[in-house]
């Protein structure tokens, strides 16, 4: 069996990204109440991803926690992202339920951001 180059797994799985999202930059202050106020700021770029309307449930990596989720996104392993930041695609907001690192991509599970209105 050949071996294969990680570097070039990891280009060919890049190369299938054909969308684009924005991570949104968890950040939190306090107020003057002491309470703590969260806001995400769009990172400066979009990602190259590869993001599919999926529902499912799976356990997260190294934890018995089952993840429900509504899509599921595929970045680089080079994107830096937290279970903290939000994902925008299509103009609809996702927090992100899991990051699971594989070895060609990371894939973000994604819970549809529900607001009051």
């Amino acid at each position: 069996m050949p071996i294969v180059d990680q570097d070039y797994l990891q280009t060919v799985t890049e190369s299938t990204f054909l969308d684009s999202g924005t991570r949104l930059v968890y950040s939190a202050t306090l107020n003057s109440y002491n309470e703590e106020v969260v806001t995400y700021s769009p990172a400066a770029t979009a990602l190259a991803c590869g993001f599919q309307l999926m529902r499912g449930a799976r356990d997260k990596t190294g934890q018995i926690i089952t993840v429900d989720y509504d899509a599921e996104c595929r970045i680089s392993l080079d994107d830096t992202i937290s279970e903290l930041d939000r994902w925008r695609f299509g103009g609809v907001d996702y927090d992100i339920e899991a990051v699971q690192v594989k070895r060609t991509c990371k894939i973000l599970l994604l819970k549809k951001v529900v607001t009051d209105s």
